[in-house]
């Protein structure tokens, strides 16, 4: 299926619209996050060459988070995740276009945890993680998380000799590894948190009273929670966030190509 960023951002937006309802209905905390956030302050919806919406939701209530969600989702969407998906990439769930993979459309959904106050302690912890992360995207090679077309024969090979030793590393093993890290330091007793998966190295590591317990913005036309101090947030990431990056990183495709996926019939992992 080929889509327009217009056609691809209008999918993503009412995704969300439906997610932060059922949340609101269930007193489910959920924070706009990065870039979906910065759109919101910045143009009052998404960045427009934004291809993904990211929201953050606490460890401390994600497991009720994927049970309502899954249960008051219209068909036209679904929540994909490696708890019923066993060839799934990622250490944190997605919200997806039934019918189709989540690779380029969807709804991230980060996992915000409890983390360590001490430097050394954090880089250990965010190390753990992304060891974590790495070993799951090399066991699960063949859902397409490598951009085969865009690489070396040379780091192709590199890739499936990785992937060939992670074939002796068991899937039970390190998804509970995985949770164990999640759990590791308790999101309601902790007063620093981190994005499980994130990409910011040490700017991961954010105050949870940044999060507090959330203010309503308008994001294309609908009312959407974002972090209390969602300014300090994005000064944190961005630094001047109100500043249009340059040109040349303004890139839209002429359309983006979202493929069909078997989801519905891969069976419960265990």
């Amino acid at each position: 299926m080929k889509l327009s960023i217009k056609e691809l951002q209008a999918l993503e937006t009412e995704m969300l619209r439906e997610v932060s309802e059922i949340c609101e209905r269930h007193n489910i905390n959920y924070y706009l996050a990065y870039g979906s956030l910065l759109g919101a302050v910045r143009h009052k919806g998404p960045i427009p060459w934004d291809t993904d919406v990211d929201i953050a939701v606490p460890e401390s209530q994600l497991p009720n988070f994927i049970k309502v969600v899954r249960a008051e989702l219209s068909d036209k969407f679904y929540l994909n995740f490696y708890d019923v998906n066993k060839s799934y990439v990622n250490i944190y769930p997605r919200i997806g276009l039934r019918g189709y993979s989540t690779k380029l459309l969807h709804v991230d959904v980060y996992r915000i945890v409890g983390a360590p106050q001490d430097k050394k302690e954090q880089q250990e912890f965010k190390k753990k993680a992304n060891y974590l992360s790495y070993i799951l995207r090399y066991k699960n090679l063949k859902e397409g998380y490598f951009s085969f077309k865009e690489i070396s024969l040379k780091e192709k090979l590199v890739v499936y000799l990785r992937a060939f030793f992670m074939l002796f590393v068991s899937k039970k093993s390190l998804l509970r590894k995985i949770e164990n890290l999640c759990a590791l330091y308790p999101f309601d007793t902790s007063e620093t948190t981190v994005n499980i998966s994130g990409g910011y190295g040490e700017k991961e590591f954010v105050s949870k009273k940044v999060y507090g317990k959330g203010v309503i913005v308008e994001f294309e036309g609908i009312s959407i929670r974002v972090p209390e101090n969602y300014k300090e947030y994005l000064e944190h990431f961005y630094g001047d966030y109100m500043q249009l990056p340059p040109k040349q990183e303004q890139k839209i495709k002429d359309y983006y190509c979202v493929f069909k996926s078997n989801f519905n019939k891969i069976k419960t992992f265990s």
